[in-house]
């Protein structure tokens, strides 16, 4: 099956789960236009552009900049990119992030089930604690997951969620985007606060269920300094 043909590209943004998504693509939009920038999500060797099928040879010649959740190697299995096409991405400490990312799960599951207003009882039946959600091997290592095909000083620029601003500023120079487009603050959200209570041995747990992710945290703050 042939490639399909994306030689309009200019930026991929690979969004690796509770990474300043949202805050970032605010920032793309700024700087390429609302639609220059789609979302883009690979699911079961599925094509998703902002969130519908997409079964064509080539990307539509106004998509500049695809930002969403995909794993690397089977992006390149699928298109045809060209050579100057840059690429970003956002890394967070691997123990915040999968907190983050359980409280965020826990909360949309809440949200659709809406239990009082469908007078059921299945979430206290059938939702895991963070140490149960956290050891499953398919949420361990989920960055190193996404980054599967590349490695980190392929990318034109690596960023630090803990350093949103600052890095901001850095790619922003690095990609030569306009000195008008000032960084929005990283909505830090209650999902993340309330992660703070989690004990330390739990963290220490986590931290070793995500070892490869933790050496590329390490290496990404190496190649900020």
């Amino acid at each position: 099956m042939p490639l399909i043909d994306a030689s309009n590209l200019v930026l991929i943004s690979l969004h690796i789960p509770k990474t300043a998504g949202t805050s970032f693509r605010n920032i793309l939009v700024k700087v390429y236009g609302e639609k220059a920038v789609v979302r883009f999500d690979m699911i079961n060797e599925k094509i998703y552009i902002n969130e519908q099928l997409f079964s064509g040879t080539e990307l539509p010649s106004y998509i500049k900049v695809i930002h969403g959740h995909f794993v690397y190697s089977e992006l390149t299995e699928q298109i045809k990119l060209p050579h100057h096409v840059k690429h970003v991405t956002w890394l967070r400490h691997p123990v915040s992030r999968v907190i983050s990312n359980y409280f965020y799960l826990a909360e949309m599951m809440n949200y659709y089930m809406q239990e009082e207003v469908h007078h059921i009882d299945i979430i206290s039946k059938m939702q895991r604690t963070l140490t149960e959600y956290a050891a499953d091997e398919k949420n361990r290592n989920r960055i190193s997951k996404f980054l599967a095909g590349i490695s980190l000083s392929d990318f034109d620029f690596v960023g630090l969620v803990e350093y949103f601003e600052e890095h901001l500023y850095q790619m922003s120079e690095k990609l030569g985007w306009p000195k008008q487009i000032a960084p929005v603050h990283y909505n830090a959200t209650g999902r993340i606060k309330k992660g703070d209570g989690v004990d330390e041995e739990l963290k220490t747990k986590i931290a070793r269920w995500n070892d490869l992710d933790m050496i590329l945290y390490k290496t990404a703050c190496d190649l900020n300094k």
